[in-house]
């Protein structure tokens, strides 16, 4: 896979919101916004110049401003190339 992204100029990373975690190690970002959905939280946060959502499955009540630390496990990462779109790969699997 490593091979692959060092051909491409510019890539677009897309990572699912239920495989972004809240971790006391992670890298910080801060609330945007927080919404109870009955069943699970959508958090939105501003991370790394650019925002993220991620879900939890319990009522997580966090305010607006708030820092909180996130991880994401580099097999949930699916790759694209920002010119064509087309998929590169898929967590440590090539499309």
């Amino acid at each position: 896979v490593r091979d692959e992204l060092l051909k491409r100029q510019r890539v677009v990373i897309g990572i699912r919101p239920y495989a972004v975690r809240r971790s006391k190690d992670g890298v910080p970002a801060t609330v945007s916004a927080n919404q109870w959905l009955g069943d699970q939280t959508h958090i939105a946060a501003d991370f790394a110049g650019g925002s993220l959502v991620l879900v939890e499955h319990d009522r997580t009540r966090l305010e607006l401003g708030a820092p909180i630390n996130i991880s994401i496990d580099p097999k949930n990462l699916h790759v694209f190339d920002q010119s064509s779109g087309m998929a590169i790969s898929h967590g440590m699997e090539l499309a």
